[in-house]
């Protein structure tokens, strides 16, 4: 599945900024972490805070030889987004 284009995830971002600035978590994939980084690069413009959290499972599913580089975000990430949904940034 592709990554959400940067524009959708600026347009969310701008969405559920209520003033307080938006956490981006997300799973440790490419397409996932540029476009966000781009995405929080132009709701700057908004005068919008973001934070970005990358989440990682403790068990990799990417090759041996790049297990430590490469984790991917499965269970874990839902567990954290799910704590993380009413926390506002401070």
């Amino acid at each position: 599945m592709p990554a959400p284009a940067s524009s959708k995830m600026a347009d969310l971002i701008r969405a559920c900024d209520a003033g307080a600035g938006v956490l981006c978590l997300f799973g440790n994939y490419g397409g996932d972490l540029l476009n966000f980084k781009m995405a929080c690069e132009d709701v700057e413009f908004d005068d919008i805070k973001t934070e970005i959290l990358l989440g990682a499972d403790d068990v990799a599913s990417s090759p041996v030889e790049t297990k430590r580089k490469e984790k991917r975000c499965g269970r874990n990430c839902l567990m954290l987004q799910n704590c993380s949904e009413p926390l506002p940034i401070r």
